[in-house]
């Protein structure tokens, strides 16, 4: 039965990666935190010595395989973690290394492949990914012979059909094995019923596709692996078997975050091979007894080292915050202080938990402590909907504990949903919005919160340790406003903040009081407090310290440090402003232009921009810049009165926010989001005709507006016509198949179709 998550504490235990959680256990009865630790270096060594070996199969390159297995290392090490991703990368590049050598070099490494796939599937439920390198050789080994016998192309890698025959037992063999595992084809069929969940897709970060405009390496490192195929082909060298086995695993690699690393897993080698590929044979001997061959020799030498000592040191481009060298567990991303806090008031028992702290909290506390739920998402699919719900929806947490019997929650941060509604929800704790009226905060720290229920076993800590001024998750407009509440408020956040940051030393709570002592005149306590901290928040905070005592100099030298952390607009701003102040129009009109070229709405750098236009006597810049202000003045209005129309319906208001809307759509009367957030305010007051002719109004103008498709179902159903809602929910989907509101919409086109 279920150990360790409470809510399915009746049903079987579910772990298909039980193999791996047993290796690592035994490392860490062995030696501690550094048996796992070393563990996993020693697998991510052998993975990288395998990939050594496969790339060196074609051509004993040294120098092409290290320099571009390096690079491949530095892809990949984002996911270097303590999970059985790592045996994934030592499985594949194993499968992918015995193929090659069997059909390159006869080597028969093939053979004991079916024993090390009932391993994998012991270890990690990504066995399933064995099939693709096995299908490669099989049906481009034979498409590569029929062309080779047939036209009598050339291709590098080819199959014997006793080969491919051999490759295709293994392959039936490496199958059955795999059903050697608790879980039988189960385990095979785990990763489908992951990519097919739409709560994982949607909510877990890693399982999004990486962006362009965020991560640009897997985009690159894809194309220069298609790049050096290309040239293969020029060359009329090509491995259609190569290409197979890359083209999958970069689908994959770019489909999901936590999958990147395959594109370099499978990809590094296969780029060297290709290189040695194009290179005619012989070059290289001739290359080796050049001058610059040992000068690039000692030159990738010098990089390793220069690379690894900015890693161990932690600085430069070669630092992950989540990443430290040594042999210890990294607190910084982990709820410990939390724990701790928990632990000195005598707090255990059932606990209500984000998933990625359920595995830590259980190797910490089990059995004093029970989850919710931990990265095996054990838990049933309607219970998975709730935990995403139950921090929004207050009614949904309480029902949560009522039912399960917990009182005490333990959140991280969620920085999309602050920085989506920092300056529309000030009322609101956005760290949990059922607090502060059923729930209590009383512990805060950089990484997590923890929230008690207002009961009577926990009032005696709650009238102790609550915090009433300071919401942590609030960010800086919360306690701006606090600020505004008078004297007497500034004092109580200022000893709430410096209580946190003697029980914690949290930088969150030392950023808090550095703002809180800016905008109250304490501007040197505001130095220092932070000049210690290297952070863009601290700097911006430091930056306008110093311009307020009057040291241009110094607040510049911040403003530009926190540029250098981020292209801020505000920071932009402050530069060009301080810059014209001094008298330096010229650099100051340089800070500004970025501004607006990075945001053109940014409406408070322009009037700046044409008093230092018109002081240097640039009178067309200056006749430009402000018909452009004109038309940013129009815009900010029309956002204003829809943001507040937005918050009207947001808090209930539906009455106020009808009148906003409407207000805005004599501005801008084409605007489909106008007409579609007025729809849902008539909706939710019960005019049913009039949300139905906003809908349709939204469509005329834009008929890929989603939200407009929701609304009709909406209104469809209500009216009882069920065929016609489910065709508008349907169309919905279409558009929108993904996120919390599809999920929603799913839900309503089941309960009409269970009429």
């Amino acid at each position: 039965k279920e150990l360790f998550n409470y809510p399915s504490i009746e049903n079987t235990f579910s772990n298909p990666e039980w193999l791996f959680g047993l290796v690592l256990y035994l490392a860490y009865l062995l030696l501690d935190i550094t048996g796992v630790i070393l563990l996993k270096a020693g697998i991510i060594t052998l993975t990288f010595y395998i990939l050594l070996k496969d790339s060196l199969l074609f051509q004993k390159n040294l120098l092409v395989s290290i320099a571009i297995l390096f690079v491949t290392a530095i892809f990949m090490r984002y996911r270097f973690v303590e999970r059985p991703d790592i045996a994934l990368m030592l499985f594949l590049s194993f499968n992918i290394y015995c193929l090659n050598g069997y059909v390159q070099e006869n080597k028969p490494y093939i053979y004991i492949l079916p024993f090390v796939q009932m391993l994998w599937a012991n270890i990690h439920p990504s066995i399933s990914l064995m099939i693709i390198p096995f299908a490669a050789f099989i049906i481009a080994g034979l498409l590569q012979r029929f062309l080779q016998d047939k036209f009598t192309h050339q291709y590098t890698l080819t199959p014997s059909y006793k080969q491919i025959a051999v490759i295709a037992a293994m392959l039936i063999i490496s199958i059955l094995a795999s059903f050697i595992n608790p879980y039988g084809f189960h385990t095979l069929s785990a990763p489908v019923g992951l990519i097919t969940s739409n709560w994982w897709m949607d909510e877990v970060i890693e399982l999004k596709p990486p962006i362009w405009d965020v991560w640009k390496s897997p985009f690159i490192f894809s194309a220069v692996i298609l790049g050096s195929f290309l040239l293969t082909v020029v060359r009329k060298k090509t491995s259609l078997i190569h290409l197979l086995i890359a083209l999958p695993f970069i689908y994959i690699g770019l489909s999901g975050i936590r999958f990147v690393f395959l594109i370099g897993l499978v990809g590094g080698p296969m780029i060297v091979r290709n290189i040695n590929t194009i290179v005619e044979e012989g070059t290289w001997e001739r290359l080796q007894r050049l001058k610059s061959y040992k000068a690039a020799v000692i030159g990738l030498v010098l990089v390793i080292l220069f690379a690894t000592v900015f890693t161990i040191s932690g600085r430069g481009s070669f630092r992950l915050q989540d990443k430290v060298f040594g042999l210890r567990i990294g607190y910084e991303q982990l709820p410990e202080g939390a724990l701790k806090y928990l632990d000195d008031k005598g707090i255990y028992g059932r606990l209500f938990n984000t998933f990625q702290w359920g595995g830590y909290i259980t190797w910490r506390d089990h059995p004093k402590r029970m989850t919710f739920v931990d990265g095996r998402g054990a838990i049933s699919s309607d219970l998975l909907e709730s935990l995403g719900k139950a921090r929004f929806q207050p009614d949904v947490l309480n029902n949560l504990s009522e039912k399960y019997g917990f009182e005490w929650v333990l959140l991280h941060y969620n920085p999309i949903v602050s920085k989506t509604l920092q300056d529309k929800n000030l009322d609101v704790d956005l760290g949990l919005f059922a607090a502060p009226k059923d729930w209590a905060i009383v512990y805060w720290d950089d990484i997590s919160m923890v929230y008690l229920k207002r009961t009577m076993n926990m009032k005696k800590i709650i009238n102790e340790d609550e915090y009433h001024y300071v919401r942590p998750a609030n960010g800086y407009p919360y306690i701006a406003r606090q600020i505004l509440n008078g004297p007497e408020y500034q004092t109580a956040i200022v000893k709430e903040l410096k209580r946190n940051l003697n029980k914690t030393n949290s930088k969150k709570a030392r950023l808090y009081l550095g703002f809180v002592y800016n905008n109250t005149g304490n501007f040197q306590k505001t130095i220092e407090l932070l000049k210690t901290i290297e952070d863009f928040e601290a700097y911006q905070l430091l930056g306008s310290a110093y311009e307020k005592i009057g040291e241009a100099d110094k607040a510049i030298l911040y403003y530009k440090k926190a540029l250098n952390i981020e292209t801020n607009l505000n920071i932009l701003y402050n530069l060009g402003r301080l810059y014209i102040t001094e008298g330096e129009l010229e650099k100051g009109i340089n800070y500004l232009e970025a501004a607006v070229k990075k945001d053109q709405k940014f409406a408070a750098a322009y009037p700046l921009l044409m008093d230092a236009y018109h002081r240097m006597g640039l009178e067309d810049k200056y006749v430009e810049i402000k018909q452009v202000l004109e038309r940013v003045s129009a815009y900010t209005e029309e956002k204003t009165i829809f943001e507040r129309g937005l918050k009207f319906s947001t808090e209930g208001k539906y009455v106020d926010a009808i009148e906003e809307f409407k207000r805005f759509l004599e501005i801008s009367p084409l605007n489909p989001a106008g007409h579609s957030n007025l729809g849902f305010a008539y909706y939710m007051t019960g005019n049913y005709y009039g949300a139905y002719q906003e809908f349709q109004k939204t469509l005329e103008i834009d008929s890929k507006f989603s939200n407009a498709y929701y609304g009709l179902g909406l209104v469809y159903k209500k009216r009882g016509e069920t065929e016609k809602a489910k065709g508008y929910f349907e169309e919905y989907l279409k558009l929108e198949p993904k996120g919390s509101w599809a999920r929603k919409v799913r839900e309503e086109l089941k309960a009409l179709e269970d009429r």
